[in-house]
This record gives C-alpha cells, structure tokens and sequence, in this order.
C-alpha cells in the first residue's frame, strides 16, 4: 500500500516522465557518481523515513525525493546534448551567434521544451487544485470548534488544527479562555503523554481531544468517558473518568 501510494504521487508530479526516470538515474550516476551517491541515498532515506512516518500531509515530505528526481532526468537531457554533438571544444569553429553555439542551444531548448510538455499540459487542472481562494472549510471548522467547546476548556490537538486555533486566538482574539496544547507543546514543555495531559486538567477544566488517528482515542477509551461533540465530527469530548472494576 505505501509503494502504492508512493507510485501514485509520483505519477501524479512527473507524469509521463516517471518511466524516464529509473534510467535517468543510471545515466546520472555513469556521469556524475558523485552526485548519484549522494542525491540516491537522500532519496532512498526520505523515502524510507517517510513510509514508517503517520502525518497527515506526508506527501510535502516526498518533495526533495521529487526534485532530485528532475535533476536526474536534467543531467540525462545534458548528457544527450553532448553525446549527439560532442563535448563542447572552446577551439572548435561552428555556427555560433555572439560566440553562443548556436546548435548545442537549440538542441537544449528543445529538449527543455520536451520536459516541460508533461507539466503544460497539467498546469489548468494543477492550478484548480492549488486556488484555495475560495476554501472556506478552516474557517467554518474554526467557528463550529470554538463554539462546541465549554469556558476555560483544554484541547490536546496536533498540528493541522493547533494552527487555526492559535490563529483563531492570537491574530482574531477569539477564545483566549481556551488553552491549546498541541503534540509539539507536550513535548517542549515536558507534558508527557495524552493520558498525562488529562489526568493534569481533567478534574478543574473541561478537556477535548483532536487527534490524528482515530485508534489514538480508542486506546484511552478504556479509561475515560470519551463522546463525540457533533460538530466538528473530530473534535471528543472527555467527560470523565471509567469507574474502575472491582
């Protein structure tokens, strides 16, 4: 499923060009080793790293993967430009402009001009999927989260809703009663786990729970009286403690 999934992304930024690059990467480390070694074992560590790693965006980490990958077919395109017209000779007289050969240039354009086909033709459908201009989905998620949360609540969140909740309090002044205690937060301040974080504030304040995956709230289940608010459907309300049994 992940190399699935890995296939799929890479499909979906190089196209076509996908299939090219297996053999750009041969080329790449006949005629530059050095930087094949150092660009492929980057690559194959990212890569790596990303699979075994759960966020929710974790494509955004496929994109140093990705540009090594055009350099390699970039380095492909130069070798073919010297293999065809040979290794440029500063002596040797040809048809130049300005001193630009003139030949070499135009081969270069074209196989530019070749790379960037794959992209032109995406380009209107990629620019629909990038134009968030009109996503007013954060902002209703922001308002309906807010308003489901009780005064002086404690919210354990990660990244993707922490966000527009500091944004919501510190940029709109909304909900300054509300304290936002994101992952990264637990781990700064030294707040140990998402049981610890309860067990600190659940008998003076209310707590809510935004998490990842829905098997991290299952696993407190056993010991907390965990409901859903409604809306937003990821926000939890923990409402007390399981009555231990005898």
């Amino acid at each position: 499923a992940l190399v699935a999934a890995f296939v799929d992304l890479a499909r979906a930024q190089l196209g076509p060009l996908l299939y090219v690059v297996p053999v750009a990467f041969v080329v790449t480390a006949i005629a530059r080793p050095r930087y094949a070694l150092y660009s492929g074992l980057a690559v194959l560590i990212t890569c790596v790293f990303a699979a075994t790693y759960s966020n929710a965006r974790i494509d955004r980490y496929y994109l140093g993967p990705l540009f090594f990958a055009w350099s390699w077919v970039a380095v492909t395109g130069g070798e073919i430009v010297r293999r065809v017209l040979g290794p440029r000779d500063d002596d040797e007289e040809g048809p130049t402009v300005a001193g630009v050969d003139v030949s070499r240039v135009a081969l270069s354009a074209v196989l530019g001009i070749a790379l960037l086909v794959p992209t032109a033709v995406e380009l209107r459908d990629r620019w629909s999927e990038q134009d968030l201009s009109t996503n007013t989905l954060p902002a209703e998620w922001l308002d309906s989260a807010f308003d489901a949360m009780d005064p002086g609540a404690v919210v354990i969140s990660w990244w993707s809703y922490s966000t527009p909740m500091w944004y919501g309090q510190l940029v709109e002044g909304r909900r300054p009663d509300i304290t936002i205690i994101d992952d990264r937060t637990r781990l700064d301040e030294n707040l140990g786990e998402l049981s610890d974080v309860i067990e600190a504030n659940i008998d003076t304040r209310p707590v809510y729970l935004i998490r990842l995956q829905a098997s991290e709230v299952q696993a407190l289940e056993d010991r907390y009286t965990i409901e859903p608010v409604g809306r937003p459907g990821n926000l939890f309300h923990v409402t007390g403690r399981r009555e231990s049994t005898p």
